[in-house]
């Protein structure tokens, strides 16, 4: 083997080496940024989820809060209407009351309801104050005029009261259910 043989094996080991010192690296730095890439997507994807969660609970720890408040007002309304057909509340005093703080209430309400609960407990809470309001004004007749007799309005109060249980009962299934908020449809 003379030496010009030897050189260009050498220059060839060194081309080699070369190449694959290059290829190598070339190929080591591309599956460290894929793998970069997918550990980057994957944490991305967590803390998306982690994001939903939060605001999965925050929508149901404001869907409770807006049923537990439109579900207390209506509970006082139906008891100061039951009240004041029993004769306990002659002068409707705290009926009076009870419809007030439900009417200034009943817009926030409603617009609550149906951002957390969707359009049917809205249109569901707007009947029950069609008839909220409309046997409130029967109370306000005197008795010694056209008023309906105790009976019929006790009968009208107790229908109230089946609607109310009606969304109550719809609302809180909507809560154990976890329809609320976005996932309401």
């Amino acid at each position: 083997m003379d030496g010009s043989d030897f050189k260009y094996k050498i220059k060839i080991d060194l081309i080699r080496f070369a190449l694959t010192f290059i290829l190598g690296g070339a190929i080591t730095f591309s599956w460290q940024s894929l793998d970069h890439k997918f550990t980057r997507e994957a944490e991305l994807r967590d803390h998306k989820f982690a994001i939903e969660a939060e605001q999965k609970k925050y929508e149901k720890t404001q869907a409770t809060e807006v049923f537990e408040e439109s579900s207390k007002m209506l509970g006082k309304v139906i008891i100061d209407f039951q009240l004041s057909v029993k004769g306990v509340d002659d002068s409707n005093s705290a009926l009076k009351q009870a419809y007030f703080e439900w009417k200034e209430n009943f817009t926030k309400n409603k617009v609550l309801l149906e951002e957390y609960f969707g359009k049917p407990a809205s249109e569901t809470f707007d009947t029950i104050d069609n008839r909220i309001s409309s046997l409130f004004e029967e109370f306000l007749i005197p008795p010694s005029l056209e008023r309906n007799a105790n009976s019929e309005l006790e009968t009208k109060v107790n229908e109230l009261d089946n609607n109310v249980f009606e969304l109550n009962f719809s609302l809180i299934k909507a809560l154990l259910n976890n329809k609320i908020g976005t996932d309401k449809e």
